[in-house]
């Protein structure tokens, strides 16, 4: 067998092994009872939006999912492995556009997409396919199809990239994402130089302006909002010292109407921990309703409805494509058996879940993910299940009946003590 290989399987092993050995529910105390109550906050519908994260509903949301993406552990480590010692910020330009050429891939450009609506795993819902706005985790998952670390769209290109400026220094004050028709693009100001993020191409917006010029913007979207209106760029934009969100509110002849947010004028240099505390911190009551979303769109089980989770879950086409062939728990079982693999697309499994689509695209999941799985497939063939999760496994249980989740047949008790129990009413 070739070295490189077995290098890799051993690797594989010893991850799936350490995994295995983790418990796979550890929850902070503190943050588990956090005071926040959502549904003060934030509705139902918005939740469920930012959980999903389809081109149709997250525009209004985008800050949630900008958000979302920089406070990922993955985005510190791209962020960490571009770090550089030099002070030149070209230098710093350099080394995130050669990261992201080297790292990226756009999804359409895979092969094994070129047959599925929109080029993308997603599905359809019936009329057009459901572009999903992927996480970074999502990103990194997408190497099961791909030989790059990262795969995307327009939409996580101007999400992921900004964000590993940031951590390299640049305010969240100089970053403002913009959408027009069928796409997504980002500004930074990184200190005196404006740059554009289209897709992977990281440019002086200076050699784009023609480009910039001719585009008709229908949103644009910062780290605090998201705001749907009609506009174009020139160059008196571009000639102005302020900020690029006070710019384009300005700009566009909308009132910079949220709030100023505490944690738009941190610095995040190297580290974005502050900004995850911040938002699982229920004391800071000036951006409750962002906080609370983007633990949502962040898949956290630090919310007071997990079982939104669920619901998101049984809305997604390809949950529901695949209920229609697996109608009873042995079916069920036997796919997932065959199709999936132990483990998480989230370095913090402990606390966040997957969703049942995830399970499914990604081919992987730990036993509170697949027990999220089956629990979509039997809700949606109308069975009335329950999710129950200890810290070392989970359950899903029916018509009476309990099925354990890792070894994936009945069993007449659980003898774990139960953490969380999932159902929708």
């Amino acid at each position: 067998m070739n070295k490189k290989i077995l290098i890799y399987l051993n690797l594989f092993f010893i991850s799936i092994f350490a995994f295995s050995q983790n418990s796979e529910l550890i929850l902070d105390e503190k943050l588990k009872n956090n005071n926040i109550t959502d549904t003060e906050n934030a509705d139902y519908s918005q939740i469920i939006k930012v959980i999903n994260r389809t081109s149709r509903d997250i525009y209004s949301y985008f800050h949630i999912y900008m958000l979302a993406t920089l406070i990922d552990p993955l985005t510190l480590k791209a962020a960490n492995d571009i770090r550089t010692k030099s002070k030149n910020n070209e230098d710093v330009v350099k080394k995130i556009s050669s990261w992201v050429n080297l790292n990226m891939t756009h999804t359409q450009n895979s092969d094994i997409f070129k047959d599925k609506p929109g080029k993308d795993p997603w599905g359809t819902d019936g009329r057009s396919a459901i572009n999903k706005k992927v996480l970074p985790p999502e990103m990194k998952a997408k190497t099961i199809y791909t030989r790059y670390y990262m795969t995307g769209k327009c939409c996580a290109f101007a999400a992921f990239i900004p964000c590993l400026f940031i951590l390299n220094g640049c305010s969240m004050e100089d970053v403002v994402a913009l959408r027009l028709k069928g796409h997504n693009v980002a500004l930074v100001k990184f200190n005196d130089n404006v740059y554009l993020i289209n897709n992977k191409k990281i440019s002086d917006y200076k050699k784009e302006i023609s480009w910039i010029k001719n585009q008709d913007f229908l949103y644009f979207f910062d780290f605090s909002g998201s705001v749907n209106t009609f506009f174009m760029l020139n160059d008196n934009f571009f000639q102005n010292n302020d900020t690029l969100i006070k710019r384009i509110y300005k700009y566009t002849d909308n009132e910079y109407r949220f709030t100023k947010k505490s944690y738009l004028t941190l610095n995040y240099t190297e580290n974005n921990s502050e900004l995850y505390k911040l938002m699982f911190n229920s004391k800071n009551t000036d951006f409750d309703k962002i906080a609370v979303l983007t633990r949502y769109a962040y898949q956290s089980l630090y919310v007071n409805k997990p079982e939104y989770y669920l619901e998101a879950s049984i809305l997604t086409p390809v949950t529901i494509e695949l209920s229609k062939e697996l109608t009873n728990i042995n079916m069920i079982f036997d796919w997932i058996k065959d199709n999936v693999n132990y483990g998480s697309i989230f370095e913090d499994y402990q606390d966040r879940i997957m969703t049942s689509d995830e399970v499914i695209v990604f081919k992987k999941g730990g036993y509170k993910d697949q027990a999220v799985l089956v629990y979509s497939l039997l809700k949606l063939n109308g069975y009335n299940p329950q999710v129950l999760i200890s810290k070392e496994n989970s359950y899903v249980s029916f018509d009476n009946k309990i099925y354990d989740i890792k070894l994936m047949k009945k069993i007449d008790n659980i003898k774990d003590k139960i953490e969380i129990i999932l159902a929708i009413k």
